[in-house]
């Protein structure tokens, strides 16, 4: 399958790319990017020889050859490009997040349900065996009543990744990314950046919430915390319950739980590892999922959700993964509210 990516940043280089470079069934066919120079170096890295180097993804679909097409690009044109993509009958995989914009994001839900192409709004929380297991206790009523969750999806922070995306493109080591600016932009990135993750695991185990607060601390500027209060509709006053914590950043927080969820028989955490544990009461502690390799589950679930993507068109399925782009919506629509409510706070202070 001929396959085209637009977008040839760190996470094309360092994830996409080397992932289908391994499948003897995929053909990188385009490499797109208003930065050529970028493109090029992926192919030149990767002996790509086949590939071809473009700065308007309306080259790759003008190729009726290439049957799915992976956006990595800026999240400002992702609905842009995957509407055209859909237009054009393809397969599609969008890097999260889908957009920092939620009434786009809703005229491409439109589009997608009533599309037959497999169409795949990162990230895949479904894939993840940990939190498919967890939320069918949840459903179950294993856990019981639920009081509480916590969701934690903080990990040290991007400058150690993007000096690699430098050297990796030659690029001049001391030019800063744009969310290193002020203080608005450093919590709007790591909301940007590590909030699809927390707030897509939210979507999938407890359905869409409502926001009801949003704060940083002037001490952690690089991590944001998002309160959920009231998860079955209410008035959102003072004494609604809080039920549940999401944080989001890049400060790694110390503690072994991705996710935790406290009910009144049992408590379940997913761990850094990815291991799944439930304390029961009175039963004790067991494992339901067991990690032989030790990494934290979800900032690596682009590279098995691009498989099973892949897999899914191969094997002839159609209209597969929509309920993430539902998911990514109702992301895309929180992490607006929270960056216009932040940004009117800075303006509020000057």
């Amino acid at each position: 399958m001929r396959l085209g990516i637009v977008g040839c940043g760190g996470i094309t280089a360092f994830a996409h790319v080397p992932g289908l470079f391994v499948r003897d069934d995929i053909e990188i066919a385009y490499l797109c990017d208003k930065n050529i120079r970028r493109a090029q170096i992926i192919k030149e890295r990767f002996r790509l020889e086949n590939a071809r180097c473009v700065e308007e993804y309306h080259r790759i679909l003008e190729d009726s050859t290439v049957k799915a097409v992976i956006v990595a690009s800026w999240p400002s044109n992702h609905v842009e490009v995957v509407l055209e993509v859909i237009e054009s009958g393809r397969h599609v995989l969008v890097q999260k997040p889908l957009t920092l914009m939620a009434s786009s994001a809703e005229e491409l839900l439109n589009r997608v349900r009533q599309s037959r192409s497999n169409i795949l709004a990162l990230p895949l929380i479904q894939g993840i065996p940990s939190f498919v297991n967890l939320r069918s206790l949840i459903i179950g009523n294993d856990l019981g009543e639920i009081s509480f969750a916590r969701i934690r999806t903080t990990i040290p922070g991007p400058d150690d990744y993007y000096a690699d995306v430098r050297q990796f493109f030659l690029e001049s080591p001391e030019v800063e990314p744009p969310y290193r600016q002020d203080l608005f932009a450093l919590q709007a990135g790591s909301i940007a950046d590590m909030g699809p993750y927390a707030l897509s695991a939210f979507y999938y185990l407890f359905g869409p919430g409502t926001l009801r607060f949003a704060h940083s601390a002037p001490a952690l500027r690089d991590r944001c915390t998002l309160l959920v209060l009231d998860v079955n509709g209410g008035t959102g006053g003072v004494n609604d319950k809080l039920f549940c914590s999401i944080e989001t950043g890049w400060n790694q927080v110390r503690g072994r739980e991705v996710c935790t969820v406290y009910g009144s028989r049992a408590t379940a955490c997913i761990e850094s590892t990815g291991n799944l544990v439930v304390l029961d009461r009175g039963a004790g502690e067991r494992v339901i999922d067991q990690r032989e390799i030790s990494r934290t589950p979800l900032p690596l679930a682009p590279l098995d959700a691009q498989a099973n993507w892949i897999d899914f068109i191969l094997s002839g399925r159609e209209a597969g993964f929509h309920e993430t782009v539902e998911s990514a919506v109702w992301v895309s629509k929180t992490i607006a509210e929270v960056l216009a409510s932040r940004h009117a706070a800075v303006e509020a202070s000057r």
